[in-house]
């Protein structure tokens, strides 16, 4: 008996075909190209320098690259400077420290719903400021208020009516005791005054 070896046909497999096999790289492809490597740009810590807000307390904060930081209590009519820090090693999980110049308190800027909405942490602090990163310092920081009698009343009013938020609950008309004190304040009130008043 004789062996014949005939030719077999081959299966046909869908994954042979050439429609199927572009189709096939072209999805590969495509995966590939949403993948990005861990050591793209999109997977670095944000850029902090630039001008920031606040939510609540009324205050502003410039981050002068990854070396100072300086915060302004800021109202409709003024930009006052309230603190600078410089900065030191960040601890993991930050994304920057500062420590203030004048006392032992360090801030921690940590990471929150994304690059342009971060936590400003004091050490001890109960809880944590969320600034906003803005395009530009608010209009009252590029003119200092006059450093009168005057002035500083304007200010003292204008904080305690844009920051103070029990002013209904404590039945106080904060418009009616500003104009009744406003007229005892001249060029000649002197800081000690102001509490006596």
């Amino acid at each position: 008996m004789m062996l014949s070896f005939r030719r077999l046909k081959p299966r046909f497999s869908p994954w042979e075909s050439r429609p199927v096999r572009r189709a096939l790289s072209i999805v590969a492809f495509l995966a590939a190209a949403c993948v990005r490597p861990r050591s793209e740009p999109q997977d670095r810590a944000p850029t902090l320098a630039g001008s920031w807000r606040t939510e609540g307390y009324g205050l502003a904060v410039e981050i002068a690259g990854d070396t100072a930081l300086a915060v302004f209590e800021v109202t409709g009519i003024s930009c006052l400077p309230s603190f600078q820090a410089r900065a030191t090693t960040a601890p993991e999980g930050a994304l920057a420290a500062f420590r203030l110049t004048e006392a032992p308190l360090t801030f921690l800027v940590l990471p929150d719903s994304g690059p342009d909405r971060l936590r400003l942490h004091m050490n001890g602090a109960a809880s944590d400021l969320v600034i906003r990163r803005v395009s530009a310092r608010p209009p009252a920081c590029e003119r200092p208020p006059e450093n009168t009698p005057g002035s500083n009343f304007e200010v003292f009013a204008a904080t305690w009516a844009e920051q103070y938020g029990f002013f209904d609950l404590k039945g106080a008309d904060w418009a009616a005791i500003v104009e009744a004190n406003r007229p005892k304040v001249t060029d000649k009130t002197t800081p000690a005054e102001y509490s006596t008043s």
